[in-house]
């Protein structure tokens, strides 16, 4: 049940930011912003599979 719960944390998470935020600053040109967002949502996605990797271990 917690790969399917963090698969879909994963899913919410991915959704929130490239359909609502990512969208919403490049509309406003605000580049910076948009670099930082994905930028975070790369590093949520390293921490997760590291996080995972671990439990499974």
């Amino acid at each position: 049940m917690v790969p399917f719960q963090r698969i879909v944390a994963l899913l919410m998470a991915g959704a929130l930011v490239f359909v609502f935020l990512v969208p919403l600053a490049m509309q406003r040109h605000a580049y910076p912003i948009v670099f930082l967002v994905v930028g975070l949502f790369v590093v949520y996605l390293a921490v997760n599979a590291w996080i995972w990797l671990r439990m499974r271990s």
